[in-house]
């Protein structure tokens, strides 16, 4: 993931969905805009938030193609 590029450039919020895992994590800038936080964090039937966009949030299963059985 290139978290450092996006630090450096300012990018206030940055969304990581990882199919293999099927989960979503959110990372927001720290206070001291020098770091990156987890601010969301979600797997299957879960919501992850926006803190950038207000009332902003995506369902976790609504993103990944269901699982073949």
């Amino acid at each position: 993931m290139k978290l450092p590029a996006y630090l450096d450039a300012g990018v206030p919020e940055v969304w990581h969905a990882d199919s293999q895992d099927r989960t979503i994590v959110v990372y927001g800038l720290s206070e001291d805009r020098k770091s990156y936080i987890v601010a969301s964090r979600g797997g299957e039937g879960e919501t992850v938030v926006s803190r950038v966009l207000p009332d902003f949030g995506v369902e976790v299963s609504e993103v990944f193609a269901p699982e073949s059985e």
